[in-house]
């Protein structure tokens, strides 16, 4: 994919405000190329930075771990108006978010070539908040940004608030360190092979970097001892979020630390003792979520979500006290989520969240771990009724082997457990409040296990 485009400096900070770039293709007089490449297509000097398995070469004996090159991410190559490219990769995130681990991203920076090369890591750790919002734009990033070079060995790190630095922390025995000199909008057309531009100029954040040296060497080599602070020519790197931007288990951490949600979930939980079924479709914007309640009939074990509300970000509810009532999700509770996409209703899969509340005292949400497999599991499952009703008797029939050794609430998760194999969707059991969240798995011998999402 090919991009060309006019910088605009941002003095708003509102990605809305800018006007479409000019119809020129050319590069000329502060114009810049923004590209999209696979990583076959970029420069053969690259490729020698990653293994056979697309890990990073050369971190020795680091305590810092990078990731995998994510091959599901389009590397981004900007040309500068000088002429430089930078090319931005996204590496995979190797440790797991949690209260100890904040979630972070990885992207590797190289900038340059042949001798004038400089490589490095930008580690970002945005904040919950700015991390939450829906936009996630950059010219308003909020959080940490450390650097490391290709040993594991940190430059230095910078701390923003709505993309002000508030705090550059610079280790002394390294020679060199990065400095945002300036964040610039690039605003591009797609070319199609006419060149010709298509549909809606794409707006893309840039952060442009700047080494500074106060001794010899640096990031470029050499030895010299400049007489002033030495500069390297800019890198121009728009910040590039992975494509799976959290794990559910990373989303569910958020949701534990998200107080309308837990007092959703505790207002249903108080009403178990009704004779009917309460529930909340949720909507979101930016950061904050709104609800829309969904009363059930007395005496029906059901709820039936509305089909004139779009953009669903979640569907919670209760069980109340009744007969034939589960301690956990339905086989049907599995279906609203297919229905509900199959309606066009849901936002995204990948972050939709479906929650449980039950009369038991138990508490479970389902995520989508594979879109591609629920949509794959739903159509053979899901969709058709005679395919859905030999899903129930086989739920049932999983509950029935279970119960003689297991007490209701455990027979009934290990039965849940047994038909979401192979469905694309992961199950997380809350505490009493709804701070903590947990997935649940089977282990080897079919034993249930608790990994903890906090």
């Amino acid at each position: 994919m090919f991009y060309v485009s006019r910088i605009y400096v941002l003095p708003e900070r509102v990605l809305g405000k800018y006007p479409p770039p000019p119809e020129s293709l050319s590069n000329t007089n502060g114009e810049a190329i923004l590209k999209e490449l696979e990583f076959q297509e970029l420069p053969k000097e690259f490729h020698s930075l990653f293994g056979d398995k697309n890990q990073l070469l050369g971190l020795g004996k680091s305590s810092v771990k990078f990731g995998l090159l994510d091959t599901n991410t389009p590397i981004k190559e900007v040309i500068s108006p000088l002429g430089k490219s930078t090319f931005t990769i996204v590496l995979k995130t190797e440790v797991k978010s949690n209260s100890i681990n904040p979630y972070y991203f990885d992207n590797l920076i190289i900038s340059g070539s042949g001798q004038d090369r400089v490589q490095y890591i930008a580690r970002y750790q945005p904040s919950i908040t700015w991390l939450n919002s829906t936009t996630r734009d950059f010219s308003t990033y909020s959080g940490k940004i450390t650097f490391y070079d290709l040993d594991g060995s940190m430059i230095n790190s910078i701390e923003l608030e709505a993309n002000v630095t508030k705090l550059n922390v610079h280790l002394n025995k390294v020679q060199c360190h990065l400095e945002i000199k300036s964040t610039k909008i690039i605003c591009a057309h797609v070319i199609d092979d006419d060149g010709r531009p298509m549909g809606e100029p794409n707006c893309l954040t840039t952060l442009v970097y700047d080494f500074r040296c106060t001794i010899g060497g640096g990031p470029t080599g050499g030895g010299e001892e400049p007489t002033e602070p030495r500069q390297v020519d800019g890198s121009w790197s728009p910040p590039t979020l992975p494509t799976e931007i959290l794990d559910p288990c990373g989303q569910m951490q958020q949701l534990a630390s998200n107080s309308s949600f837990k007092t959703k979930m505790t207002e249903l939980k108080n009403k178990v003792n009704d004779n009917f079924e309460s529930g909340y479709l949720i909507q979101k914007d930016g950061d904050l979520f709104s609800y829309v309640d969904i009363p059930g009939d007395a005496n029906t074990a059901e709820i039936a979500p509305p089909t004139n509300v779009n953009n669903i970000f979640g569907f919670i509810h209760n069980h109340y006290e009744g007969s034939g009532v589960l301690s956990t999700f339905s086989g049907s509770d599995v279906r609203t989520i297919y229905q509900l996409y199959l309606n066009g209703q849901v936002d995204d899969l990948k972050t939709f969240t479906a929650g449980v509340t039950t009369y038991f005292g138990t508490s479970y949400t389902m995520k989508i771990n594979d879109t591609s497999t629920f949509l794959n599991f739903g159509s053979q499952t899901l969709n058709n009724q005679n395919d859905f009703d030999a899903f129930e008797l086989l739920y049932q029939a999983w509950y029935n082997s279970y119960i003689n050794d297991s007490g209701e609430v455990t027979a009934r998760e290990k039965a849940l457990l047994k038909i979401l194999e192979n469905s694309g969707i992961s199950l997380f059991k809350a505490n009493s409040t709804f701070s903590s969240w947990s997935e649940l798995k089977f282990d080897t011998n079919n034993n249930i296990i608790n990994t903890n999402c906090n």
